[in-house]
């Protein structure tokens, strides 16, 4: 067969962008904490802790709640008194 030529693009994630976290108290331990932000629709977005910003852990992937829009919950969060967050994609 003859060569032929093919255009492929190949498009990065957008820049996660954070609109609401709030903490969840429950019973017997079952507290948590959330982040929910807006990002690319159907990317893995991939959630970081830390609590010195310098030493960062994997923690988790993000679920995506509608097009465009992820949430992750901590059930962890209550094991350090201060933490910090990242999201990176992946």
């Amino acid at each position: 067969s003859t060569p032929v030529q093919v255009m492929m693009n190949i498009n990065l994630p957008q820049v996660p962008q954070w609109t609401n976290c709030f903490w969840t108290p429950g019973t017997n331990g079952s507290e948590l904490f959330a982040l929910n932000f807006g990002g690319s629709s159907n990317a893995t977005y991939s959630v970081w802790s830390s609590t010195n910003l310098t030493q960062w852990q994997l923690i988790g992937t993000s679920v995506e709640l509608t097009p465009g829009q992820y949430e992750y919950f901590d059930m962890n969060a209550t094991n350090w008194p201060e933490q910090f967050y990242r999201i990176s994609a992946p």
